[in-house]
């Protein structure tokens, strides 16, 4: 099939889960939300085809893991949320991997402007310090998550003059909205009742989808532009 219809899939699917999730509609949620990332991967594994290298490997391990997070914060459970924690987790370690290893290391903004990282240290710092007394038992695998997301996003702040400048503010754009899905999550979780997002289930996944759909999409931009 050719990548053009999975993406279409994709797209609908997403239309699809948000309706649900508009009118409360739990078993259509349910039933989409897996499919999000295996459309978007099978997109991203045949727009791809033909092309080899550690960038592509290590974001169609993002995808995989994502998917993982996906199918476990589907079940309202402690265990079951530590575990979509951790299959994000691996995902964020994917991206960064993926990001580090694309070509022109040394060219990328933060060698030699690295304060521009500040904004999300400082950021994944002030929201963590916001929650830090209602974390309870999740203090160590929420501090974990936010560490690495963050050092994910900084590893795609480090893509700005090694790629096109179109692609990373599109792929950028995507990075810094699946931060304020997270934040999200964390918030209505673990805030307290005045801290609480107006239809958060919502907000979460419209940002989560649209983050993904950026960098994924730009992704297959980027193994076209190298091969190594």
């Amino acid at each position: 099939m050719r990548p053009l219809t999975f993406l279409i899939a994709f797209v609908l699917t997403a239309i699809i889960n948000l309706t649900s999730i508009a009118f409360n509609i739990d078993m259509i949620r349910m039933a989409t939300k897996p499919l999000l990332m295996i459309f978007l991967g099978l997109y991203f594994f045949t727009a791809t085809r033909g092309h080899t290298s550690n960038f592509k490997t290590f974001t169609l391990i993002a995808i995989v893991f994502s998917w993982l997070g996906d199918v476990f914060l589907l079940f309202d459970s402690t265990n079951y949320f530590i575990s979509g924690i951790g299959g994000f987790l691996i995902a964020q370690l994917g991206y960064t991997y993926a990001f580090n290893k694309f070509p022109n290391f040394k060219y990328g903004l933060l060698l030699k402007q690295p304060w521009w990282a500040i904004p999300l240290l400082v950021y994944g710092f002030s929201l963590n310090a916001l929650l830090w007394e209602n974390l309870g038992v999740f203090k160590i695998p929420v501090i974990t998550y936010s560490i690495v997301i963050t050092i994910m996003a900084i590893s795609a702040l480090h893509l700005n003059r090694r790629i096109p400048k179109h692609i990373f503010i599109s792929l950028f754009t995507g990075v810094a909205l699946f931060l304020l899905s997270d934040s999200c999550i964390a918030i209505n979780k673990f805030g307290s009742s005045q801290l609480s997002i107006p239809y958060g289930g919502f907000i979460v996944m419209l940002t989560y989808i649209a983050a993904q759909y950026l960098i994924i999409t730009n992704a297959v931009k980027m193994v076209k532009l190298f091969r190594t």
